[in-house]
């Protein structure tokens, strides 16, 4: 979803470390994936992938915390689906609306992420300049001091 630089990185695996040791003694791998998966997604916006989930956790299968991360998904999903409660309109109207107003999030989402890999990219194009012209400028000193 999104790279983050090793000083951030250290600060969401402290962050993540210290949130699974308040954990009680008897939380499953199960708790412990969610935890996991909801502080990287909704905390750091990072994409929770098996790999990265078993890394902090280092409890259980791929396969097991696959499993866990699909629950995690579909019980996301359910929470964040739009709601209306009008009691003088049909159920099947009430159903388009919600669907309706999932559809506009999502596409104002699949924007925003658009141009949020844009601006990486125009980022990365600038970094990349500035490296070539640093270099470039070393270069030149070290000719000059020659």
């Amino acid at each position: 979803m999104q790279e983050k630089t090793p000083i951030a990185t250290d600060e969401v695996r402290q962050a993540i470390d210290e949130a699974l040791a308040r954990l009680p003694g008897t939380a499953t791998r199960k708790d412990k994936t969610r935890l996991v998966a909801s502080l990287l997604f909704l905390e750091h916006g990072i994409y929770p992938s098996a790999k990265v989930v078993l890394d902090h956790t280092r409890q259980g299968s791929l396969t097991d915390i696959n499993s866990d991360l699909r629950q995690f998904w579909a019980d996301l999903r359910d929470r964040m689906r739009a709601k209306v409660s009008a009691p003088f309109l049909p159920q099947d109207l009430l159903d388009r609306y919600a669907e309706a107003l999932s559809g506009l999030w999502d596409l104002a989402l699949a924007k925003a992420n658009d141009e949020l890999q844009a601006q990486r990219q125009e980022a990365a194009e600038s970094v990349k300049l500035a490296q070539a012209e640093a270099s470039d400028a070393l270069r030149n000193r070290q000719l000059a001091e020659e």
